[in-house]
């Protein structure tokens, strides 16, 4: 299997978008991104990306320092992985 990663920058200094809760939505060959910022429904952020695939894929988060001399650090809580289509709340 070929990996693909899908990266979407969400917060640092060129987008100030910071939030609380994320889905990742597949629906055929489009995969988007939910959010929601302050506790508001979750909505999708961005067009959907389109990505084939032929055979099992992998979901996950990272978190990346684009700047070499920064130390960042990231805390990810509460995270569930669900086949719930149709049930982003």
């Amino acid at each position: 299997m070929a990996f693909n990663p899908v990266a979407i920058r969400l917060s640092g200094n060129l987008a100030k978008v910071q939030p609380k809760r994320i889905g990742i939505e597949k629906r055929g060959d489009l995969i988007a991104l939910f959010i929601s910022v302050a506790g508001e429904p979750m909505h999708q952020f961005g067009p959907p990306v389109t990505m084939h695939f032929d055979g099992p894929f992998y979901v996950g988060i990272g978190f990346a320092s684009h700047m070499p001399t920064t130390l960042d650090t990231a805390v990810f809580t509460n995270v569930s992985l669900k086949n719930a289509a149709d049930k982003l709340d």
